[in-house]
């Protein structure tokens, strides 16, 4: 019996389900990468990183075949010294800064410039920077879960479900700011838990900086500081509620915070201030401002109130309701886990009560502040890209709910295992195909079209079924059809056709071990070889 116990407690000491999941999500975001950073958003940023090393300039005017329809005019605005600059923020392209220059330089050292060095230079950055971007998240998104009360078994779970279940699957593809955005709200909330618990100044720091660095990404990202003020705002106050500190503790806990919050806020703040000024020689305004004075300055016609110029309640009820937006198409989980939370508030924990609340502050903040822009749902994204993170961090608590406040009910059940299958597939549906092929296709129902596009691409009758877009050539359109991975998409155009096909044999054995990781975490998980306590 001894040598039973001991076997069993070595066997929960060898299983690290933090390893399985990293090594899952390194396989499932190389697998589905394309080999470029496919996204003209995410390229436009790529231009700017060149340009804080190189004397090149933030805005191409024209792209390489002397085309200005695709460069990033249209989302410029002229400043300092009559240049264009672009009008957004600098975080991502910092963030890209190291692999850049590491593939300029390794591509000048192996003499590989005659090979599209601009695709490659793309296509090495978008393998160095966005997987550990996409690891790194999912590893504060397990430990969150555990901040939040749940056992080891749930958090392993939830974090399969946040890569598979949601459209976090589909933002590593795609390498928007949207994943860089989730790391640093994710790692906020881990850190701001740490540091309640802790007292540690360190964690505070470390909680606070990603949303000072926010700030730098994308100005509107200041939402989700607001909310994890709202979250450790509730915690604070529960805890002095049920605990014996007096109100001089908690008063030193909330001076403490709010300063270290001033600080850094305030230095991130000063270096977007600069930045601004460096483009448009003013300290004051916003980039959209300027640009939304010269675009109407060029176009008379455009409404009083461009770019702010979509009826809210369009807006709004598109991001709940519509067939093209839908947060809840899109990320259905996010349908479970308000349900439970409803269900059985009563016996949530203060922790994860909290967190849900700063959460639907931070999905219907961002929903109202973006409901009146001109292109609220996001225009080239797959989605709502406004509130994909809130949604997502709502979502991926679903299955943790579930396994924690056991489903009795017959119906309950059913409609639970129903979600969850299908938003696993409306995830892996996402990532087979360009994002921009439904856009093209001028689809209303955007998911219900990628399944029609899947099957006729499959059975051959992509032409048959009148789906190719007419409004494009239709080499452009073909591309829109290419398996998005890079063995098929990108492989063939830079890479000798026989390497090319190696690459794909390569991929396919990949995902068979991919399959069978993924079943052996979840086996061993349900065989409580990890710990399921409370």
């Amino acid at each position: 019996m001894k040598n039973l116990i001991t076997s069993k407690e070595m066997s929960r000491k060898i299983f690290n389900p933090i390893f399985y999941l990293i090594i899952i999500t390194a396989l499932t975001v190389f697998l589905i990468n394309t080999g470029s950073l496919n996204s003209i958003d995410t390229l436009n940023r790529l231009q700017v990183t060149r340009s804080l090393w190189t004397d090149a300039p933030q805005v191409l005017e024209t792209d390489k075949n002397g085309d200005s329809s695709s460069s990033t005019v249209g989302f410029s605005a002229v400043g300092r010294n009559g240049k264009r600059y672009v009008t957004w923020g600098i975080g991502q392209s910092l963030v890209m800064l190291p692999a850049d220059i590491f593939a300029h330089n390794l591509i000048k050292l192996l003499s590989l410039e005659g090979r599209n060095p601009a695709k490659l230079e793309a296509g090495i950055v978008s393998y160095l920077t966005f997987p550990l971007i996409n690891i790194l998240s999912i590893i504060a998104s397990f430990q969150l879960l555990k901040k939040l009360d749940f056992n080891t078994k749930q958090a392993t779970y939830g974090a399969l479900s946040l890569l598979f279940c949601t459209s976090f699957l589909h933002y590593s593809q795609i390498h928007q700011e949207n994943s860089l955005d989730f790391l640093m709200t994710t790692s906020a909330y881990l850190f701001h838990l740490l540091w309640l618990e802790s007292n540690s100044i360190l964690y505070l720091f470390l909680g606070l900086l990603p949303l000072g660095f926010n700030l730098l990404v994308r100005l509107t990202l200041a939402i989700g500081n607001i909310s994890l003020g709202l979250f450790t705002g509730i915690l604070i106050y529960l805890r002095s509620k049920v605990t014996i500190n007096d109100l001089n503790s908690t008063k030193k806990i909330v001076i403490q915070y709010l300063t270290a919050a001033a600080l850094i806020y305030m230095f991130f703040l000063g270096i977007d201030r600069f930045y601004h000024w460096i483009r448009f020689d003013t300290f004051s305004g916003s980039y959209t401002t300027i640009w939304a004075a010269q675009m109407k300055s060029l176009n008379p016609n455009l409404p009083k109130l461009f770019p702010f110029s979509t009826p809210f309640q369009e807006g709004f009820l598109g991001f709940l309701f519509s067939p093209e937006r839908s947060l809840f198409l899109f990320n259905p989980l996010t349908i479970v886990t308000l349900y439970l939370s409803i269900k059985n508030w009563k016996n949530i924990s203060y922790n994860l009560r909290a967190f849900l609340i700063s959460l639907v502050f931070l999905l219907f903040a961002n929903i109202v502040v973006h409901s009146t822009w001109f292109l609220w749902g996001g225009a080239g994204s797959w989605g709502p890209r406004y509130v994909t993170n809130a949604s997502q961090l709502i979502g991926f608590v679903a299955i943790p709910l579930a396994i924690k406040f056991t489903l009795t009910n017959v119906i309950e059940k059913f409609i639970f295992k129903t979600l969850v299958i299908v938003s696993f597939f409306i995830q892996i549906s996402s990532v087979i195909f360009d994002f921009n092929l439904e856009l093209v296709q001028s689809s209303i129902f955007v998911i219900g079209q990628r399944f029609i596009n899947i099957l006729a691409t499959v059975t051959g009758n992509f032409d048959n079924w009148g789906l190719r877009p007419t409004n494009i050539p239709i080499s452009e359109s073909q591309k829109f059809i290419l398996v998005a991975f890079f063995p098929w998409k990108n492989a063939t155009g830079i890479l000798p056709a026989h390497l090319a096909s190696a690459l794909q044999i390569a991929w396919i054995i990949v995902l068979l071990i991919l399959v069978y990781l993924v079943f052996f975490l979840v086996r061993n998980t349900k065989l409580n070889k990890i710990d399921s306590e409370a």
